[in-house]
């Protein structure tokens, strides 16, 4: 339909933008200042950092992004199911405080959230943001 319309989809559809914004993914664990100020000369605004790797690294890692980027650069994280879940509640307490966009990949998804811990985690943003 919206070929014989000539209209591309997205606009068809209502959509109203003819740009989606765009984050800097796999800013991996090592030079990740590096990675990040790199994305960011190229014009990225937004950032994902891959967690996952460790506490200490992970929290170092996303510590030195919000110093370098500054506290309102959004920096999402992505864990790639690397955690069970009581690493998964107890890191998305630590993250909070560098006020991550979103935590994504906490822990695989094959495992259930019906326990009350597991679906207060999943549901906790680590940000209010």
């Amino acid at each position: 339909a919206a070929r014989r319309a000539a209209m591309p989809l997205w606009r068809f559809l209502g959509g109203t933008r003819d740009r989606v914004p765009a984050y800097a993914s796999g800013i991996n664990p090592d030079r990740t200042v590096d990675q990040a100020m790199a994305a960011k000369a190229a014009g990225f605004r937004a950032f994902k950092l891959k967690i996952g790797f460790g506490a200490e690294v992970d929290l170092a890692n996303l510590a030195a992004l919000r110093t370098s980027l500054g506290p309102e650069a959004p920096i999402a994280v992505d864990a790639n199911q690397a955690w069970d879940l009581d690493q998964a509640i107890r890191m998305t307490q630590a993250l909070a405080r560098h006020g991550p966009l979103w935590l994504g990949g906490a822990w695989p998804k094959h495992r259930r959230c019906r326990s009350p811990p597991a679906r207060t985690c999943a549901a906790t943003p680590p940000s209010t943001r």
